[in-house]
């Protein structure tokens, strides 16, 4: 795949922001996870330094039970 000119990326994005259909999309999938379970912890997980990881893994283990 080739990558846009700088110009092309720049009319997409606009075009992304200024889009009611595309707003209203992302409003949906947005919800969507937030109402999955688990979204804070893998938000923590992909947030976490790697010395934090066995901590939260751990945590998650300890509140499926």
């Amino acid at each position: 795949m080739r990558r846009p000119s700088p110009e092309r990326f720049a009319e997409r994005l606009i075009q992304l922001t200024q889009t009611a259909a595309y707003r209203a999309r992302a409003q949906e999938v947005a919800s969507a996870i937030a109402e999955e379970s688990g979204v804070e912890l893998r938000v923590q997980v992909i947030e976490a330094p790697r010395s934090d990881l066995m901590a939260i893994s751990w945590l998650s283990m300890t509140t499926m039970l």
